[in-house]
Parts: structure tokens; C-alpha cells; sequence
């Protein structure tokens, strides 16, 4: 007799992964405790992170005619932990280039 495997939908999964959250376990823990294998944790808790990740861009309007104090600056903090500084003064092109890099 063969056995198929249960399909398991993100209806059914994302309430583990937070009850797993709550737990205070490691996966491994969690995973032996409620007979789930691994590898379908793990999945299902790569499909949790990306979705809950916000998206990438937010887009920046800038005015053109705007006066921007000489002291003030733009701050871009990436997830990497760089940050991108650029004078308020600095031309919309010229932050443009920046973002490009």
C-alpha cells in the first residue's frame, strides 16, 4: 500500500508557525512534538518570512522647487546595515544616481 502525502495549505500552516513563535521552541523541538517533518516546517516557515517581509521599494516624490535648509541631509538605511547619507542640497538626478548604485 502506497501512502500519499497531505498537501498542506497556507490556511492550515501559518497558524503552526505562529503557534510555533509562541512556543519558545527550536524548530526541531516543535517539529518532534507535533509530528510534523522538518522539511515541510521549514518551507512553510520561508513562505511565512517572504510574505510577511514588506516589499522592497517605496518610492520618493520630490518637489522641485522645494528649499531645503544647507544642514539637512537624506538617510537611507539598508537591511544589510549601510547607510546612505546625501545632502538635502543635492539635485533629484544626483539622488537618483545614488539609488541606482
Amino acid at each position: 500500500m502506497t501512502q500519499t502525502k497531505a498537501r498542506r495549505s497556507k490556511d492550515e500552516m501559518y497558524p503552526v508557525i505562529e503557534a510555533w513563535q509562541d512556543s519558545g521552541l527550536t524548530g526541531q523541538a516543535f517539529c518532534d512534538q507535533n509530528g510534523i517533518a522538518k522539511s515541510v516546517f521549514y518551507y512553510w516557515l520561508t513562505r511565512y518570512k517572504s510574505d510577511k517581509e514588506p516589499g522592497g521599494f517605496v518610492p520618493i516624490h520630490i518637489k522641485r522647487d522645494h528649499k531645503v535648509a544647507s544642514d539637512t541631509f537624506i538617510e537611507i538605511q539598508y537591511p544589510t546595515g549601510v547607510i546612505l547619507r546625501i545632502s538635502g542640497q543635492s539635485s533629484a538626478t544626483t539622488i537618483r544616481q545614488y539609488l541606482q548604485l
